[in-house]
């Protein structure tokens, strides 16, 4: 009898740690939704009055805010969406139609010194823009599909893509193994590990050290 009380008392605490996590989940995605939806209507403002420059900037500046590290412009037969990767899972922010990504595409390759003339190929470049202050590039990456060219822009922040060596949190055994490597005449070295994980403020720490 002891034993089942204690059963049931475990299985209570499991559901009602489980139903407050679900809650917080639930305030947290309510919070964005209302973002997202402040941010749907400054955007529609700006290209109804087809500024598309302060269009593209505010989606940049507005995605670092949610610590996005991709915008994603994924397109559809009728309406073209808007996502950001946000913890590494792709959010749909809202749609553009048609009309109003034409704009916004434009002006995401006149950015990027991409051509626009050319949609049945890759292109590949970056845009510059600033946030308080700091300089953030922008690399983007078009890729023609049936129902228009797709694009991705990930973020990066230049002030911080090159640090100190001594700051990359390294353990002192995989510091050293790697300060062996850089030393020698010839070396490669496999950078893996998810979005947002210093592969490629590893990769130009790791040149500017080597920059003498």
């Amino acid at each position: 009898m002891t034993e089942n009380t204690n059963n049931s008392t475990n299985n209570s605490n499991i559901i009602e740690d489980l139903k407050e996590k679900v809650l917080l989940e639930w305030e947290k995605k309510s919070y964005r939704s209302e973002k997202f939806s402040l941010l749907e209507k400054q955007i529609q403002d700006f290209l109804d009055k087809q500024d598309t420059f302060s269009t593209l900037e505010t989606i940049t500046t507005e995605a670092l805010n949610f610590w996005c590290s991709d915008i994603h412009f994924d397109n559809y037969e009728n309406f073209t969406i808007i996502r950001f990767r946000i913890d590494w899972v792709l959010v749909d922010i809202f749609k553009l139609d048609k009309k109003q990504y034409k704009l916004l595409i434009e002006r995401i390759k006149h950015s990027s010194n991409l051509k626009l003339n050319i949609t049945n190929i890759p292109q590949d470049w970056k845009y510059s823009t600033n946030k308080d202050w700091h300089k953030l590039d922008v690399r983007v990456s078009t890729l023609p599909t049936p129902f228009w060219e797709n694009a991705v822009c990930r973020i990066l922040d230049s002030d911080k893509t090159v640090i100190n060596f001594e700051d990359l949190w390294f353990y002192w055994t995989t510091k050293r193994i790697l300060e062996k490597a850089i030393s020698k005449k010839n070396w490669l070295i496999l950078v893996t590990g998810p979005t947002w994980s210093w592969k490629t403020t590893t990769l130009y720490t790791i040149l500017s050290k080597l920059n003498t």
